[in-house]
This record gives structure tokens, C-alpha cells and sequence, in this order.
């Protein structure tokens, strides 16, 4: 009997493991299929000689683009075990709507998991992206590139730095008259305990967030926000490799989001501009110690 047991454990086993290698692959191929199919549509997009019909058209495109996207990553939800958890005083999120989605950064699984299960609460979403990935992930990042997500090159150069945030002041220009959620991620950086150890900070769970981004894109676009899409992801365990889920090992994921309205970010007073890099820091800081108790606190439940 007991023999029998483990037999059907490990069928079951095998079984898992060959259906998250098929999605993983097969999320992977309809990615590239569709990534390439809409570059090649947005290159004859420019043999439309009006610039307002072009753009017209461009804002059509991106809509149905991001629906198949979102269905090309849902076969990807049965491979993990996620467990939302929306702010019961949130409001409904609109696909109409302007958005920043700010959250930290633990695994390089997190565009994957946001766009599984939050692409379809609100409009379609652009991630800051480095600019090497142009050449590392062909046809999806250059769907990206010619769509306005900002291309950074996250060097400590002046010349970089102004590259960056022109790049972030074009994709936020865009946003005005295309509604999008600007994805960012204020740590800049996946976290782990040594990266901790050497940036001293008191957070326990987190790095300190690095603020620039994120109040740029705030001043880009403050008029047409709708809020900030408050984003917390955990892991249990905290580290969860891909070979791990690919192996039908079960990863546990709660993703906890709320929204900041408006009217409670914090942004640039004309009449008094000089305190606002002072106010802003202190801002973003409250919300990063806010983020880093709500980890401390499911940790020890």
C-alpha cells in the first residue's frame, strides 16, 4: 500500500513537472509570436504618412496587444500558488485609467507574476527596462523600444543619467495620451542579504528605494494620474528559483496591493519647490518602512 503511495506521488510528480516545462515553453513561444507579429505591424505603421492617424492607430494596436499578452502568461498561473490580497477600501482599478505600480523586488519571477494576475485589474503595463535587453531579448523588447517603455542605461555617468530621465519623460509623455501603468521598481535592483549589508539601512526585508525615477515620472504625468498601485509581493520561501517551479516544486506567493489616491502623493508645490526632494525622500521612505513591517508581520504568522 505504501509502495502504491509513492508510485502515485511520484506519477504525479512527473506529471507536473512535464506540464510547467510545456506552459513555460509555450508562454515563452506565443510571447515571441506575438511580440514579432505586432513589431512587424508597427514598422508598416510608418509608412502612414499623417502623424496623427499613425499615433491613432498605434493607440488601437496597444490595446489588443496587451490582452493577448496578458493570455499568453495565464497558463502560467497553474504553475504557482498565489494568493491576492486587495485593499478591501481600494477602489476598482480602471483599464481607462493612468497609473504608477511601485513594488519591491525579490525575484526576477515578479514582471512575470504581476502581469499574470494584475494585467487585467487595469490599463496595459510598462515596465522600465535596461537598454542591453534590446539585444538579450529580441522582438519583445523591441516591440517595447518602438511602444514608448522607457530604456535605461542605469550607469552613474552625468551623460547616463540624462539619458534616463529623458527616457522617462518621453514614456510618461506617451501615457498622457495613451492611458498606461508605469512599472517600477524603487530599489532598482532584485534583493538579496548581501546587497543589505552593503547598503546600511534599517529595513529588514527591503533595499532603501532610490527616488529619482519615480519622482520623475510623478512630475511627468501628475496631471492625468489616477493614483499609485501599491504592490507588495512575499515568497515563501524567500528564494524561489525557476527550477524550483519548473520541477513541481509548490512556491506559495502573496501579492499584497493597495492605491494611493492622488491626492496623497506627494508632488512638486510650485510655490515652494525648494523643500520637495526633502519632502519627497521622506515620502517614499514612510511607504518603504509601511512595506517592510507588512512583510515582517506575515513572516510571523
Amino acid at each position: 500500500m505504501i509502495i502504491l503511495i509513492k508510485q502515485r506521488a511520484a506519477v504525479k510528480t512527473v506529471l507536473r513537472i512535464i506540464f510547467n516545462l510545456l506552459t513555460f515553453t509555450l508562454m515563452i513561444l506565443t510571447t515571441v509570436v506575438y511580440s514579432l507579429v505586432f513589431f512587424l505591424l508597427l514598422i508598416l505603421l510608418y509608412l502612414i504618412p499623417s502623424k496623427r492617424y499613425r499615433s491613432k492607430t498605434k493607440t488601437k494596436l496597444i490595446l489588443p496587444y496587451c490582452s493577448l499578452y496578458y493570455i499568453c502568461f495565464l497558463p502560467f498561473k497553474h504553475c504557482l500558488s498565489v494568493t491576492l490580497h486587495p485593499d478591501p477600501a481600494m477602489p476598482t482599478l480602471s483599464l481607462n485609467n493612468t497609473y504608477i505600480m511601485l513594488s519591491n523586488h525579490q525575484s526576477w519571477l515578479d514582471v512575470l507574476v504581476i502581469i499574470t494576475f494584475l494585467q487585467s485589474q487595469t490599463s496595459c503595463i510598462k515596465f522600465i527596462m535596461k537598454k542591453e535587453l534590446l539585444w538579450q531579448l529580441p522582438f519583445a523588447s523591441w516591440f517595447c523600444y518602438m511602444n514608448n517603455y522607457p530604456m535605461i542605461k542605469r550607469q552613474k555617468d552625468i551623460q547616463s543619467f540624462k539619458h534616463d530621465s529623458d527616457a522617462i519623460r518621453v514614456a510618461c509623455q506617451a501615457m498622457c495620451s495613451t492611458p498606461s501603468t508605469l512599472m517600477i521598481f524603487p530599489e532598482g535592483r532584485r534583493f538579496s542579504q548581501q546587497k543589505k549589508k552593503n547598503k546600511p539601512t534599517t529595513l529588514e526585508h527591503l533595499l532603501p528605494p532610490k527616488q529619482h525615477g519615480l519622482a520623475l515620472s510623478i512630475e511627468s504625468i501628475h496631471e492625468h494620474l489616477s493614483g499609485i498601485i501599491n504592490v507588495t509581493i512575499i515568497y515563501r520561501p524567500q528564494k524561489t528559483p525557476i527550477k524550483n517551479i519548473l520541477l513541481g516544486k509548490t512556491q506559495h506567493i502573496d501579492l499584497y496591493y493597495t492605491l494611493i489616491p492622488a491626492d496623497q502623493i506627494c508632488k512638486k508645490d510650485p510655490l515652494n519647490p525648494t523643500n520637495y526632494k526633502t519632502a519627497f525622500k521622506s515620502w517614499l521612505n514612510t511607504l518603504w518602512q509601511k512595506k517592510d513591517k507588512l512583510i515582517q508581520e506575515h513572516h510571523q504568522q
